[in-house]
């Protein structure tokens, strides 16, 4: 019986071992990634206006005249 005691506390640990060692290996792939995020996030790219695909707009009344069909409150569904 002590055998077999001695032998499942052995097992417990090793699962332990394993669950620390998986949650060390996702929270060093978390950090990454998040680091990675940033990294993009913070390069300029291709898309320099709005999410139609329009220029950003300088002031409220531009983004009518940049980007056709555009308004103010394009993305909100319904009006308030």
């Amino acid at each position: 019986m002590m055998k077999h005691l001695e032998s499942r506390k052995e097992e417990i640990a090793r699962a332990y071992s394993t669950v620390d060692q998986t949650r060390r290996e996702m929270d060093n792939l978390r950090s990454e990634y998040q680091g990675r995020l940033a990294e993009i996030e913070a390069e300029p790219g291709p898309y320099t206006g709005n999410r139609f695909g329009c220029p950003a707009p300088a002031g409220k009344d531009d983004l009518r005249r940049a980007c056709p069909g555009g308004s103010d409150d394009q993305g909100r569904r319904g009006r308030r």
